[in-house]
């Protein structure tokens, strides 16, 4: 291959990736965009956690509410039915990152909902329900869910036990009750 041969191919591959790098800042596909509705203001908020009673205790234990500073408050429907609910602020930081199946919503309880929640950096807590993803094995995290969908807003309750996720495995139980109202848009 002759040298300027080699220029062109890769002028030709600079300016291909320039120009991909220039569009691709735009905006998002729209199959990344919620297909039936984000609610109008975030979600509130509310979650305790709490050591099984009898257990070891956890260095996070306490009720944690909305940050309304939060730079993420997000509760999104699905055109399959399904909600995710996404919180991140608050001192100490706290993450909750919540899917609830469809099912929970259209029968209003159900054990449909998984939930990763993190406070601080020594609690995370991971509920992977197996009928919604199928991450856990049965028997390591159970979690049920109580749904009010009103005209304002519709209102998810968890109750749940799951272990403390560690580096070396599973760890302390703890007892989890979050519950989140998304206001609808108007």
């Amino acid at each position: 291959m002759s040298s300027p041969r080699r220029v062109l191919i890769v002028a030709v591959l600079v300016a291909a990736s320039t120009a991909g790098c220039a569009t691709a800042a735009s905006a998002p596909p729209a199959s990344v965009a919620p297909t039936i509705g984000a609610v109008a203001a975030g979600p509130t908020v509310d979650l305790t956690l709490a050591a099984v009673p009898g257990g070891a205790g956890i260095a996070d234990a306490g009720v944690y509410t909305t940050d309304p500073a939060s730079n993420l408050r997000q509760c999104t429907q699905t055109s399959d039915g399904y909600w995710r609910v996404l919180y991140a602020g608050g001192e100490p930081w706290v993450s909750v990152d919540v899917l609830v199946g469809a099912s929970a919503v259209t029968a209003g309880h159900s054990e449909d909902v998984t939930a990763e929640i993190a406070v601080g950096n020594s609690t995370y807590l991971w509920i992977d329900q197996p009928q919604v993803r199928g991450g856990d094995p049965i028997g390591r995290s159970s979690a049920a869910i109580e749904v009010l969908d009103g005209p304002g807003a519709i209102t998810f309750d968890v109750l749940a036990n799951t272990p403390l996720r560690t580096w070396d495995g599973d760890g302390t139980r703890v007892d989890v009750h979050l519950t989140v109202v998304c206001p609808r848009g108007g």
